[in-house]
């Protein structure tokens, strides 16, 4: 039986979406503890418009430079949305 190796590019590709959502979902955790019930609250906050918080959170679109305008708004630490 001939059984089929996964390449290692796939494996990267899957750890990097599994570290995006993981930290989408830290975000979102920050968010709520942050007291920002919604996400247009938070991007008022930010000054940004909330699908740019709603990608993020998703895990679609996490920009380096966001993460800290989120931690700064949230009064959190950084590495919070690592862990």
């Amino acid at each position: 039986m001939h059984t089929s190796i996964p390449s290692p590019v796939l494996l990267t590709e899957e750890r990097r979406k599994a570290f995006l959502k993981k930290v989408g979902i830290n975000l979102k955790a920050a968010r709520l503890r942050a007291n920002f019930e919604k996400q247009t609250e938070a991007a008022q906050a930010i000054g940004c418009y909330h699908d740019r918080i709603s990608r993020a959170e998703a895990g679609k679109d996490i920009r380096i430079s966001d993460l800290f305008e989120y931690a700064i708004a949230y009064g959190c630490d950084i590495k919070r949305f690592f862990d």
